[in-house]
């Protein structure tokens, strides 16, 4: 996850997917409103550990690749999760073995699905700077859905979206 003054948000996300996580690893990039401490002592609370990194922001692309990065290492599975989303109901993670999983999300209404969750050690990286998308060696990988009776709300509710600005370049 990358966060940049999401306190308002973050901790129903991280609720939500709190239940299927051994550990977390966040990327902030410059909160001035307590994000990093609220994340330390929210996951502190869950009791699960992680570590939380301030760095510079760049752009989504180079930001989300240093932290799936610093993810590695960290389990058998890495998912991408952003602030502002919110998981509904039960994804089935029984019997894993894919390398990359789509997770089903919805929007407005609007059902789709994202590459979120990657096997540790994939090399993923993510292109462009504001409508970043994952890559990595197409040829080498298996790729399924995640199933279950699940879904993540996109709701639109980050910093970036509520200040009017998400397509500024910061």
């Amino acid at each position: 996850m990358i966060v940049r003054n999401e306190a308002h948000i973050v901790a129903e996300a991280l609720d939500s997917v709190a239940p299927y996580i051994s550990s977390w690893v966040i990327v902030d990039t410059g909160s001035d409103d307590g994000t990093q401490d609220l994340i330390r002592d929210h996951m502190a609370r869950l009791g699960i550990p992680g570590e939380l990194y301030e760095r510079p922001w760049r752009n989504f692309g180079d930001n989300r690749t240093e932290a799936l990065t610093l993810a590695q290492g960290h389990g058998d599975y890495v998912w991408v999760v952003d602030a502002d989303d919110l998981l509904v109901g039960t994804p089935d993670f029984a019997g894993l073995g894919a390398d990359v999983y789509w997770v089903r999300y919805l929007c407005n209404a609007h059902g789709y699905y994202r590459s979120q969750l990657f096997r540790d050690g994939l090399r993923v990286r993510w292109v462009g700077v504001t409508h970043e998308a994952p890559m990595w060696d197409f040829d080498c990988c298996v790729e399924a859905r995640l199933e279950g009776e699940y879904h993540i709300e996109d709701r639109q509710r980050g910093a970036r979206n509520l200040s009017g600005q998400k397509y500024a370049r910061p």
